[in-house]
């Protein structure tokens, strides 16, 4: 059988996981970014896609969406519509923080995401 990435995610954790995604963005024609304020406050990816900032927050595990300290300074500072925490185990649900729609997602449903934003 083919091997693709949601095959191999129940056997990735953490760092792994993080990795997978920078990669399978790569390889979709993304250049991922990372985001750091001197305070310690980051995004774990920032993607430009056209006039788009993308905030990206990577977890294992998604229980609903719960930003965090970082996740939100970016939203306040760069104001981008559309956010996004992709992980393994997704509890799917969209907020709204500032006029920012966030949504928990799944690899495979990020990937779809980003390529509506840039067509």
């Amino acid at each position: 059988e083919k091997c693709t990435p949601e095959r191999l995610l129940p056997a990735l954790k953490g760092r792994e996981f993080e990795n997978l995604v920078i990669s399978e963005l790569i390889k979709s024609g993304f250049s991922p970014r990372f985001w750091r304020t001197k305070g310690g406050a980051e995004v774990d990816v920032v993607l430009e896609i056209g006039r788009a900032v993308v905030p990206v927050e990577i977890k294992t595990t998604v229980k609903g969406v719960r930003i965090e300290r970082g996740y939100m300074s970016f939203i306040k500072k760069y104001k981008p519509d559309k956010g996004f925490i992709v992980g393994l185990d997704v509890e799917r649900e969209e907020v709204r923080a500032n006029d920012c729609i966030v949504r928990s997602v799944t690899l495979k449903e990020l990937l779809m995401e980003l390529h509506r934003i840039n067509s």
